[in-house]
């Protein structure tokens, strides 16, 4: 018994010890990765563009976080030299615009950025309301191709520039009354896909971040059960470590994706056998 003992105090030490050094691995690399570098995020907040902009902080980055409201902004940066702010509706072409020229006068450049801003409604038929569709578009993706077309000659100027889109694992199957939210994240993902094709030999990065529920101001307006949902903390770690990697595609938690994953893979009937009970 006691040499049974010994052994499993033997192996906790171990797996204790390779925790510890996978962790400081992890902790260079995103040194390694963020230290010195100037990151924007948009929807940086709340929830998840918040928790992003806290942790690249904290490895040595500069960040610039945007959103509507800039009470909200003001106390992501309270006591946060290495964050600023810079009100912005990702809607508008024009703020977008000037927003990158306040960027490229002050930085003269841009190694992150981080398009976060969302926004989420839901299609109860029988009701089906095409400005549903417009406002979620609006933000969703017009938001991104508006950011992209400001900031992509500011990103062109550095090396080893690195764009990320966070957009949703609704994007990989269809499910009821999601018909606004998953198209705008469906094609919001294609655009990071076929884009990554483009910009192959520019030196830019491509990170799609394609989540389950995470717990942020959005969700907790979600009037349904949200299997597996985690802190907005939780979710950073994730995407920062992905884009440490090179990742081209981080899924999180893996409990909720992979199983989502398998299914997309399954002809359209099969997948939506399984998926009308799903959201109700």
């Amino acid at each position: 018994m006691n040499v049974l003992n010994d052994f499993y105090c033997n192996l906790k030490k171990i797996v204790q010890l390779l925790r510890k050094r996978t962790k400081k691995r992890i902790v260079k690399r995103l040194e390694k990765t963020f230290h010195n570098k100037f990151c924007w995020i948009t929807g940086g907040g709340t929830g998840i563009g918040r928790a992003l902009a806290l942790k690249i902080a904290e490895f040595g980055g500069r960040v610039l976080i945007s959103g509507r409201r800039k009470e909200v902004l003001e106390k992501v940066c309270s006591g946060e030299p290495n964050i600023a702010l810079l009100q912005l509706d990702v809607t508008d072409s024009e703020a977008w615009k000037e927003a990158a020229r306040y960027v490229e006068k002050e930085e003269n450049r841009l190694d992150h950025i981080i398009f976060n801003a969302g926004t989420c409604e839901y299609i109860d038929l029988p009701e089906f309301d095409s400005k549903s569709f417009e406002r979620v578009l609006n933000i969703n993706f017009h938001g991104i191709v508006k950011g992209l077309e400001a900031t992509l000659p500011l990103l062109r100027k550095t090396s080893d520039s690195h764009i990320t889109a966070v957009t949703s694992s609704v994007a990989l199957l269809s499910l009821p009354r999601a018909e606004a939210y998953g198209a705008s994240k469906a094609a919001a993902t294609y655009l990071m896909n076929s884009l990554r094709l483009d910009l192959k030999n520019s030196g830019i990065k491509i990170s799609t971040v394609l989540p389950g529920f995470v717990e942020t101001p959005m969700t907790d307006k979600n009037d349904f059960p949200m299997p597996f949902k985690i802190s907005p903390e939780a979710a950073a770690d994730r995407i920062l470590n992905g884009i440490s990697r090179g990742k081209k595609e981080i899924y999180f938690p893996h409990r909720f994706s992979l199983p989502l994953r398998l299914l997309a893979a399954l002809p359209i009937s099969i997948q939506q056998i399984f998926t009308r009970s799903f959201v109700r």
